[in-house]
């Protein structure tokens, strides 16, 4: 199963070895394609991308095209949960260092699928896209 794959590849990228989270993304890709099993590629790309913004081969081009693709993926699914998250890693990529120009597009993108959930509606994912809204202001 791929979701249990990139869960892993979570798991082993929040406590530093990302080696070991990019071995696990890449199988989780290996199996989707291997499977047809499409339902979870949004988080795939992005946890993709996660990896490829952090040390120590960096590279946040790379990882701003597996964002891209999270992003499309998930709105051909009707993900939006996965759409937000992909926002959110989207917001926290240029927040770190990019253009103005590129700020303004993650707050928009932020404020327009932040807007699909209901105002009253909450989770960790919502609040921090509201935070990321008032960061990048």
């Amino acid at each position: 199963m791929p979701l249990y794959r990139i869960l892993l590849a979570t798991e082993f990228g929040r406590i530093g070895q990302i080696e070991r989270a990019r071995s696990f993304a890449a199988s989780a890709a290996t199996l989707m394609k291997q499977t047809g099993e499409r339902w979870a590629a949004p988080e795939i790309y992005r946890i993709h991308g996660t990896l490829l913004s952090r040390e120590p081969l960096r590279d946040d081009r790379a990882a701003m095209r597996m964002f891209k693709r999270s992003l499309v993926s998930a709105r051909q699914l009707g993900a939006v949960g996965w759409e937000l998250r992909t926002a959110i890693s989207i917001a926290r990529l240029v927040s770190a260092g990019g253009s103005a120009s590129g700020r303004t597009e993650a707050q928009d993108l932020l404020i327009s699928t932040r807007a699909k959930f209901a105002s009253a509606e909450t989770s960790r994912d919502l609040r921090e896209a509201d935070d990321l809204v008032r960061v990048l202001n």
